[in-house]
């Protein structure tokens, strides 16, 4: 896998996928059904709110997204050091020592910004 597959997927399965899984959650949660106590909260928030302000509420939820993923990206590709790193990360695939790391942050940020 390259560098554009690996974030092509990463997007489709973080951003993509896990945001509408997130979204229909919040929809159809029946509250009655709900035993955890964030997640009671957080649907009877998300109910309480009109159409626009669900709409402006998903719309942030999928932002921070965004911005964790490019974060994370960031840190493997170099761009942003963590606390107590002393090596940069070198992300490869089973079989091949070609790094694919480098340029994630900018490939998804890329792709994001064309959506």
């Amino acid at each position: 896998m390259n560098a554009i597959n690996f974030v092509k997927e990463l997007r489709r399965f973080v951003i993509d996928f896990d945001f509408d899984q997130y979204k229909q959650q919040l929809e159809l949660s029946k509250l009655n059904k709900i035993n955890d106590e964030f997640w009671l909260s957080l649907v009877k928030f998300y109910k309480n709110l009109d159409k626009e302000s669900q709409i402006v509420f998903l719309s942030i939820v999928r932002q921070i997204k965004i911005d964790n993923t490019s974060l994370i990206l960031g840190i493997l590709d170099g761009n942003m050091i963590l606390e107590n790193q002393e090596e940069d990360f070198i992300l490869t695939t089973q079989g091949s020592s070609n790094p694919i790391n480098g340029e994630l942050q900018g490939i998804f940020l890329e792709m994001e910004e064309n959506t």
